[in-house]
């Protein structure tokens, strides 16, 4: 199997204290210039929408203040959702992205780069290059169909989960970021 960066643990992505004064909202051209990427995809499914599936959040980063370490970013994780409702709550199919500069993703869920997946269900994983870009693909099944993708790109590392959405949707909208 493709053995991919070592993922940052949970402390190391999700410090245990964030404080409000170091939070820096940035518009999506700002993200772009952070990340040295666009990262949203721009092909998706006709029938998914931008949901706000974290009322109140805004993008941006988490940069120190003040102190001995002021102006250091220790949080950079930012997330979309795309699913076939406005409720966030009540959706058949989604597309669910995260992106964090330098390194992957951490998600609660699965981490397909050691095989694994919370929760015990079934899991598998390959490696694929798509536009010269190396990405992990896992897959998943129980009441609904999941795949996963992570892949490095511009130094940003990235994570897409969809749920009931085909393959083929995914690896557009892989290609659109990676274009």
């Amino acid at each position: 199997m493709l053995e991919l960066q070592e993922k940052p643990n949970q402390e190391a992505r999700f410090p245990a204290m964030r404080h409000a004064a170091d939070f820096v909202p940035m518009s999506m051209s700002e993200l772009a210039a952070y990340y040295g990427t666009d990262i949203l995809p721009t092909a998706l499914p006709n029938d998914l929408h931008p949901t706000d599936w974290n009322p109140g959040m805004t993008a941006g980063i988490y940069r120190r203040a003040s102190g001995a370490e002021a102006g250091t970013v220790y949080d950079d994780q930012n997330s979309f959702l795309w699913t076939d409702s406005t409720d966030a709550s009540r959706y058949q199919k989604s597309i669910f992205l995260t992106v964090a500069k330098g390194a992957l993703p951490f998600h609660p869920f699965a981490d397909i780069s050691t095989d694994t997946l919370t929760g015990g269900k079934g899991f598998s994983a390959q490696a694929a290059i798509i536009h010269g870009t190396q990405v992990l693909l896992g897959h998943y099944k129980d009441e609904n169909e999941f795949y996963y993708a992570q892949f490095f790109y511009k130094n940003t590392g990235f994570e897409l989960e969809s749920q009931n959405v085909a393959l083929t949707d995914l690896i557009k909208a892989i290609e659109s970021i990676l274009a």
